[in-house]
């Protein structure tokens, strides 16, 4: 009888028991192998060319690729249905000197400590993009300025690159033109089996939105004191107004250090103003500069810009940023044209098209006081969110909609190739969501521009996104946004949702204490 009711009772137990325990293994192993191929999915573009294209303040905010209501990126659009859309890719930086160091060191602008107050030197123990590269035997190759502080070739970009293009300002603003020599180079060292890493920077969407010759196409309006040649601010002769203005800002710059590349020459420069007998003199003294070449200052390049250009739009009259705007737009599209629709060209029928990698992105994006500020200044989304297209032979057109960032780039470019990635990055692989798989939560960072009294960036969980103001060593969170429902950022929900930023708080203290 015992016999009986034990097996009845205990038999079926150890049955389930048993079950319970295959299951649980299956379940262990299925997850182990999914945890091995997510971290060891092969290279989808083994040692192929690597083109990296930056758009210098092409915000994503401003592109049709991104649903903005003028066509102003068809290209861009092209390209990215055969390849892959990443649609909220975010600047770690909203200003370019950070944001490229971050972009070609994978960390954040807080850990490389890069930026225009500090004039320090990326330390070596950050490695660069192209230096790796060069480890393996890829050339690399820099289509930039290399006499801006915004491309700091002395400070940051001085380890691994091969060739530096010494022609840039001959082809500034003729992107066509200059992205042939690109298509030469790699045409050249594929036919030669060299690999090749070309990293090709424009400014021609920044500011000021000179449109030259063009008609205006976004705007019926005419503003003749908003300038659309270059030549119409930079050939200027001296105002009686902007000579006072010199008088007034140029000390301020030489006691302040804006000046320290070339003080003296600046020092030499202002006292002749001062001493000048006579405003007609002072005219003299300022044209002879400019036969000069002295306005090769990318800060007194500021300066003209500033008082012959910007300080003509009236940021409070909705008419003069409706057609400050449409300038912006025209130049985007004349970009995307120009570029874009060259680069799909030699996609098409290039010998190099057919083992590269290309990553079209951006630095930061433009905003037109949809928060109280125009150019870049702000953490908002008008300037941190930009795109980034990847395409290359073995990619399919695909969107992937998780929350991306510019630190990503450096070990999503190794995995593609191939190259072991065995450095310590803030940003991570974006194969695996190419493959289908998710990166799980973590939090994007975006420094904006500051001064030496206060920063401000913003901390990023999803579709939350949290701002912080930092003075000395405090930190106070001001603002809180979800961008999902509120993707202008325009209802600050900070005190209905407390729990909320404490536990972003303790995230971010947890991020940057490690």
């Amino acid at each position: 009888m015992y016999f009986l009711l034990k097996n009845f009772f205990v038999k079926p137990f150890r049955i389930l028991g048993f079950c319970i325990v295959i299951i649980c293994c299956v379940l262990c192993i299925q997850k182990y192998k999914e945890r091995i191929a997510l971290f060891n999915t092969a290279p989808l573009c083994k040692d192929c060319n690597i083109l990296l294209i930056s758009l210098d303040t092409c915000g994503a905010k401003h592109m049709s690729t991104y649903g903005y209501e003028r066509d102003t990126t068809p290209y861009l659009t092209a390209l990215a249905k055969k390849g892959i859309l990443f649609t909220n890719m975010h600047a770690n930086a909203t200003w370019t000197l950070p944001s490229h160091v971050s972009i070609f060191t994978g960390v954040f602008p807080y850990v490389h400590t890069i930026d225009e107050a500090r004039k320090n030197y990326l330390s070596p123990s950050f490695p660069l993009l192209p230096e790796i590269l060069q480890k393996y035997g890829y050339k690399t190759y820099f289509f930039a300025p290399q006499g801006e502080d915004t491309i700091a070739r002395e400070h940051v970009y001085n380890r691994g690159i091969d060739y530096w293009n010494d022609e840039y300002w001959q082809y500034r603003g003729k992107n066509a033109d200059y992205f042939k020599k690109v298509d030469a180079i790699l045409t050249k060292n594929t036919d030669e089996n060299e690999k090749t890493f070309v990293f090709f920077h424009t400014y021609a969407c920044h500011g000021p939105y000179y449109i030259e010759n063009q008609s205006i196409t976004y705007t019926n309006e005419y503003m003749p004191w908003i300038p659309l040649k270059k030549s119409d601010v930079y050939d200027a002769p001296l105002t009686s107004e902007y000579y006072q203005y010199l008088l007034y800002r140029l000390p301020i710059g030489l006691k302040d250090g804006t000046f320290n590349s070339s003080p003296e020459k600046m020092k030499s420069f202002l006292e002749h103003l001062q001493n000048a007998n006579s405003f007609e003199e002072a005219k003299t003294i300022y044209q002879d500069a400019y036969k000069h070449s002295f306005w090769g200052e990318s800060i007194m390049n500021q300066y003209l810009e500033k008082f012959n250009y910007w300080d003509k739009i009236d940021w409070t009259d909705q008419n003069e940023i409706a057609y400050a705007k449409a300038l912006y737009d025209q130049r985007l599209h004349t970009l995307d044209k120009n570029l874009l629709g060259l680069l799909r060209e030699k996609l098409s029928k290039s010998s190099w098209a057919k083992n590269t990698l290309v990553i079209i992105t951006a630095d930061h994006g433009e905003e037109f006081m949809e928060h109280g500020e125009y150019g870049h200044i702000t953490v908002y989304d008008f300037n941190t969110q930009v795109p980034l297209v990847l395409l290359a032979p073995n990619m399919t057109g695909q969107s992937i909609h998780e929350h991306v960032q510019s630190v990503d780039i450096f070990p999503t470019i190794l995995d593609i190739v191939g190259i072991p990635n065995t450095y310590t990055f803030n940003g991570v692989s974006l194969l695996p969501l190419i493959h289908g798989k998710t990166l799980g939560k973590r939090l994007i960072i975006s420094e904006g521009q500051y001064t030496k009294e206060q920063a401000i960036f913003s901390v990023r969980e999803d579709d939350w996104k949290l701002l912080i103001a930092q003075k000395e060593n405090s930190l106070q969170p001001y603002q809180l946004f979800n961008t999902r429902s509120d993707p202008e950022e325009q209802n600050n929900v900070f005190n209905q949702h407390t729990s909320k930023i404490e536990a972003m708080m303790k995230a971010y203290m947890s991020l940057i204490n490690k």
